[in-house]
């Protein structure tokens, strides 16, 4: 008797546990009137009343497994740190439903991850994760995921199994394809997959009947999908105009006149540089100025105004032209010289390897007027690019 009174106590405490979990959620009207600390220690100090958490931007390297006190926290906030992990006690935090986590260092989840089934919004952003973590397919009730700038090149199959998912960001990554049953993810509302290297979608995605918002811009399609002419976007849909007809523009819009459709005309990647060369001929000179590049897909277009000198001293000049890499190099500049004694103008073709930010090249000055012994008629270039605007390569 005494055996069956303990088996019933146990199984009360373990149900009168997880109702007091459920019911200790707080509804998002609730969420609203909480106070958001801004501090673990101040948060420490009254556990028990703690909802929400920012953290973000504190220049954090870690979160102490502390955090674990928190046991009604709901929303946690650590975006733009230094953090390289996430605390293994986050996994006690069974009442979280908001992880912001963006701009981090991370580059794998805590084991036992999926134990955070409240979860509704998960942003992994910016962080450095080779691929979608499988514990995150795990989480049956969430409801929006970001994972933008991640360099994904590939999204698994497993991601239908999100079916609760609403929100989908993946955006800057490197994604040529979708999964063949995308159009499984029937709640799918809001689609983000700017800055890809998609060219086609699966048959499937012409399923997504909810979906609502869709950018496809800065990716690889010469037209329009027909799983989106068969099936457009209730509100918006944003593309890169690159290869798709005016007509084809027009013929999207009058078919569906309630979607608001973007085609955006620039280049995706372009950038200033300081542009920087050495030359060697009969002499030797160094060249600097100003570059204009855009790249489409692995082809790079670029123009630059730029000055030479002499390393002698006796002789300088000015260089405008533009040229192309994609693997071969191939330039065409005009050329003004200056020396102590000539005035010589000329057109340079150039021909070599070049990608991205480097050419190695042969050059021809083919000059017209006075001419001097110390202008290279023929020479070897090797150019570099430094990027100002934006700081850092936007070649994604």
């Amino acid at each position: 008797m005494p055996l069956l009174l303990v088996f019933f106590l146990v199984i009360f405490s373990f149900l009168g546990t997880s109702i007091y979990a459920q019911n200790s959620l707080l509804t998002e009207e609730e969420l609203k009137d909480q106070l958001i600390y801004l501090s673990l220690e101040n948060a420490l100090s009254n556990p028990d009343k703690v909802y929400k958490l920012n953290l973000a931007l504190q220049d954090l390297v870690e979160v102490p497994n502390s955090i674990a006190k928190l046991k009604n926290l709901q929303q946690l906030w650590l975006g733009g740190n230094e953090l390289t992990t996430l605390p293994e006690s986050i996994i006690e935090l069974r009442n979280l439903q908001l992880l912001d986590a963006y701009g981090n260092k991370i580059t794998a989840l805590p084991e036992g991850f999926e134990a955070l089934q409240n979860l509704e919004v998960l942003d992994l952003g910016s962080n450095k994760f080779k691929g979608v973590p499988a514990v995150v397919y795990k989480l049956e009730n969430l409801k929006e995921f970001r994972f933008y700038n991640n360099k994904l090149k590939k999204l698994d199959d497993e991601i239908t199994s999100l079916d609760s998912l609403e929100v989908l960001r993946l955006g800057i990554n490197k994604i040529r394809k979708l999964p063949d049953n995308f159009g499984e993810l029937s709640k799918l509302e809001e689609l983000y997959l700017p800055n890809n290297r998609l060219r086609k979608l699966p048959n499937s995605f012409a399923d997504l009947e909810n979906l609502a918002t869709l950018d496809l811009s800065y990716n690889r399609f010469w037209s329009i999908p027909e799983e989106i002419d068969s099936n457009a976007p209730s509100e918006s849909a944003e593309f890169w105009r690159r290869g798709i007809s005016k007509k084809s523009r027009t013929a999207i819009r009058e078919k569906y006149p309630n979607t608001n459709w973007n085609f955006y005309p620039k280049y995706e990647g372009g950038i200033w540089g300081l542009h920087l060369a050495f030359q060697q001929g009969k002499e030797s000179v160094l060249e600097a100025g100003i570059l204009r590049a855009f790249r489409k897909d692995f082809i790079l277009f670029g123009g630059s105004l730029s000055a030479e000198y002499n390393l002698n001293g006796d002789m300088w000049g000015l260089k405008a032209g533009g040229w192309v890499n994609a693997f071969v190099h191939l330039g065409l500049h005009a050329v003004y010289y200056q020396t102590d004694l000539t005035n010589s103008f000329g057109i340079r073709p150039e021909i070599g390897w070049g990608a991205h930010f480097w050419d190695l090249s042969y050059g021809f000055n083919a000059l017209i007027g006075d001419s001097d012994q110390n202008i290279n008629r023929h020479m070897v270039n090797f150019r570099v690019t430094l990027p100002f605007s934006p700081l850092m390569s936007p070649f994604r």
